[in-house]
């Protein structure tokens, strides 16, 4: 840098400097997907507990919601609020990015259902394997029973709402089966087609 006075004198100073590369914002906190037995609640997400910036600059964050029949969402004052509006699965992404353009992303899915359907048992009519999708993660026990009410198959098997369990189903002949599953005393029976 090179300073000039009005009368022509003039001195010279060097300073060293390096720029330095934007880095990309980092996700602090991954966010757990989420089961609920309710249709209507709110949750609400601090984004900067969830993201940071290691050049310290400030960030912007947007949302999208995958099915907003289940869901909504307000981003204000860098707190997402989102509420349920009825049952079913979603997946929420949430976006961090800085004054450069460098951006991340954390995603996390939400899946509400109600009570009366907390087991689900697909696909019916079955060829190879049935599907068991319970709520929180759990062992369920399964008992099969042809048309004729004798035991074919029993297991225990552990499913979850994001992680559903699967039954093979291929040492079964063709024909009408019951299954029934029980979950934490409960038990949810089904007929079921077996192709």
């Amino acid at each position: 840098i090179t300073a000039t006075d009005a009368f022509g004198m003039s001195t010279v100073k060097e300073i060293d400097y390096e720029i330095l590369e934007n880095q990309e914002p980092v996700v602090l906190k991954e966010i757990d997907d989420i089961f609920l037995l309710t249709s209507s609640q709110t949750i609400r997400l601090d984004m900067e507990e969830l993201f940071d910036d290691p050049d310290e600059e400030s960030l912007s964050y947007a949302f999208s919601i995958s099915n907003r029949s289940v869901l909504s969402g307000v981003l204000e004052d860098d707190e997402l609020t989102l509420t349920l509006s009825g049952y079913g699965r979603s997946t929420v992404t949430i976006t961090a990015s800085d004054k450069g353009g460098k951006t991340c992303s954390a995603n996390f899915e939400i899946y509400s259902k109600s009570e009366d359907n907390l087991v689900e048992m697909y696909p019916i009519p079955v060829s190879t394997a049935m599907n068991i999708r319970t709520g929180d993660p759990a062992p369920v026990s399964v008992n099969v029973c042809d048309s004729k009410g004798r035991s074919v198959l029993e297991t225990t098997v552990d499913a979850s709402a994001f992680n559903p369990a699967s039954v093979d189903m291929t040492s079964l002949a063709p024909g009408m089966y019951k299954i029934t599953v029980v979950l934490d005393g409960k038990s949810f029976i089904r007929t079921f087609a077996k192709i």
